[in-house]
């Protein structure tokens, strides 16, 4: 697959993991704060002390997510948006390959990918610093020992994942 196909077909996932799955996350799983409070067993004066951290971080994400859409809005046809849309309902992968992309369309969509990947990771990992610090001045010990050994099992499921959300099994031939 060449890097165009590779990009796109990683669009595909984060349009979806972008605007289907956070709804779709809090119905089924609850929030992380949620979360972290039931694996925890957090009181309710460190739940109320973590909530501004990770109501500011939802919010960023929520801004993230709007922005996304009205960028896709402005490359996609009206058709491939409502493409786009009933592939999300119906929860399928790869959603831009039956859209028929023009070559400006997939010029545009790999520019706007890359300007979207830098600076993702350090972001992300800011994030992951800022809750991990908060974490550390609410919680007790032994809840602190507790997250750390969740967080090691969390990292052990991704490695097992090839390192990527929602990928079962390992990765394709060739695949990056």
């Amino acid at each position: 697959m060449n890097k165009l196909s590779s990009l796109l077909v990683g669009g595909a996932l984060l349009v979806g993991l972008a605007i289907a799955a956070p709804a779709e996350r809090g119905h089924h799983r609850g929030s992380p704060l949620d979360h972290l409070k039931s694996s925890l067993n957090l009181s309710d004066d460190q739940v109320a002390k973590l909530q501004p951290t990770f109501d500011s971080i939802r919010q960023k994400h929520q801004a993230e997510r709007q922005a996304f859409e009205a960028k896709m809005k402005t490359i996609l046809t009206p058709e491939q948006q409502q493409k786009m849309a009933d592939a999300r309902k119906e929860h399928k992968r790869g959603g831009f390959r039956d859209l028929n992309l023009t070559d400006d369309q997939k010029a545009q969509m790999k520019s706007f990918w890359q300007s979207q990947r830098e600076g993702k990771k350090s972001a992300w990992q800011a994030e992951r610093n800022q809750i991990d610090s908060q974490l550390q001045a609410t919680l007790t010990p032994e809840q602190m020992t507790k997250y750390n050994e969740m967080k090691a099992k969390m990292k052990e499921r991704w490695a097992e994942k090839g390192g990527r959300r929602g990928h079962h099994g390992p990765r394709p031939e060739g695949g990056k």
